[in-house]
């Protein structure tokens, strides 16, 4: 019984050392290493959302919009490779609303090299007639 008991354990524990890892958390994402670009943006939330709604409707697809909804100044722009994508293939870019100054924006992205990514998201909500080639 004391020898089942213990191959058991040591089943159970191999199952969770071999246990598959999904990458990032969009937490892990906003850390200073994954910081890719800042801007400010001239334009209110409603007035970016509108703009990614345009885009979408030109375009067909684009970024999302995601309102905090425990904080009314603070936003996301959510860029997926593709709809499944874990946060580790994700553009994020965290919109914070200021009193009196344009919208802060920090995009963060795991891997390096995404610069043309980036540029797409913030060209969505500044340009949103434009589609990216």
């Amino acid at each position: 019984m004391k020898k089942q008991a213990t191959l058991a354990v040591l089943a159970l524990l191999a199952g969770c050392a071999s246990a598959p890892t999904h990458g990032p958390g969009i937490n892990d994402l906003r850390d200073p290493q994954y910081l890719r670009a800042e801007r400010k943006i001239p334009m209110t939330f409603a007035k970016i959302q509108m703009a990614l709604f345009e885009h979408q409707k030109t375009c067909g697809a684009g970024p999302e919009f995601r309102r905090d909804q425990s904080s009314p100044s603070y936003a996301s722009i959510v860029q997926k490779l593709e709809p499944s994508a874990q946060w580790d293939r994700t553009i994020l870019v965290d919109l914070v609303l200021l009193q009196n100054a344009p919208v802060r924006a920090t995009a963060y992205s795991y891997y390096a090299g995404n610069d043309d990514r980036i540029r797409q998201v913030f060209d969505a909500v500044l340009h949103p007639q434009q589609c990216p080639q």
